[in-house]
């Protein structure tokens, strides 16, 4: 099976530890740290089974609760502060996963998504390029992706590369997310400058007023952007907050989870919450 040396991998780490000498702290600590660190190689390019996702959840359990656990996993997979344990599903992860390397794929610098792009897009648009093949299971899982992903990726203009249309430059968005046809932004250049007159025959004059705004940088090349990062980097820890489920803070766990107190006491405040 695939990902029996990942099963394996995680019981002999939990074999090398002797229960009874950790810490309920201790043992949240190796689990965050350690065992669900394993799995996110595999996690990369595969989704998980079900029946796999279940199998490790509940080594994780097992070696977590000393009896038996008092709340499920999935409601530990949350922050602190919203009553979890802070742990990442792994489903949110291999999403998050996904949508990282959806990014690393419009950026297009690196061989593989050179590759990817030649294969399965040819001479579409990426966030318009069908799923062709049905045996490709790493292109099939970016797609699932993608919608989501395109909504919060933007593109800083340089030598006017990107697609005109279809790609999100403009701080409203794509000009025509339904255009079939790429144009290259740089195609409605003229002498250094927007060239108004062409543009009025494809934008509404809203958009044209939008578009002349901004500048023409022949200099540089045009940069991907991430939205939800505070630099425009893009950082799994934004990918994943944004996929997760959310649920209310609350002001009973952020003071059962104070700096001050420890995990082990902690542990009885948790028994009593949930």
């Amino acid at each position: 099976m695939l990902f029996d040396a990942l099963i394996d991998k995680i019981t002999s780490k939990i074999q090398l530890w002797d229960h009874r000498l950790l810490s309920f702290g201790g043992r949240i600590t190796l689990i965050q740290s350690v065992l669900s660190t394993l799995p996110f190689y595999n996690l990369q390019v595969l989704k998980m089974p079900i029946q796999v996702r279940d199998r490790i959840f509940k080594l994780f359990n097992k070696f977590l609760w000393s009896k038996s656990p008092w709340c499920s996993w999935h409601k530990m997979c949350k922050p602190y502060e919203e009553g979890g344990l802070n742990f990442r599903a792994l489903d949110d992860i291999f999403t998050a996963s996904m949508i990282k390397a959806w990014y690393r794929l419009r950026e297009g610098k690196r061989t593989w998504s050179k590759f990817m792009l030649a294969k399965y897009c040819k001479l579409r648009h990426p966030s318009i390029a069908k799923v062709l093949n049905p045996h490709s299971r790493l292109w099939k899982n970016l797609t699932g992706v993608r919608d989501i992903a395109e909504q919060h990726i933007t593109w800083g203009i340089g030598k006017g590369d990107c697609d005109f249309f279809l790609d999100s430059w403009l701080p409203s968005g794509p000009i025509n997310e339904n255009a079939k046809r790429g144009i290259c932004i740089s195609e409605f250049w003229r002498n250094g400058d927007w060239d108004n007159q062409k543009l009025l025959l494809n934008v509404s004059s809203s958009q044209l007023q939008e578009i002349t705004s901004l500048k023409i940088h022949l200099d540089s090349e045009d940069c991907i952007l991430w939205k939800l990062s505070n630099n425009s980097d893009f950082t799994f820890k934004s990918a994943w907050e944004l996929i997760r489920r959310h649920q209310e803070l609350s002001s009973l766990y952020g003071l059962i989870w104070h700096s001050s107190i420890p995990k082990k006491s902690v542990f009885y405040g948790l028994e009593n919450a949930t």
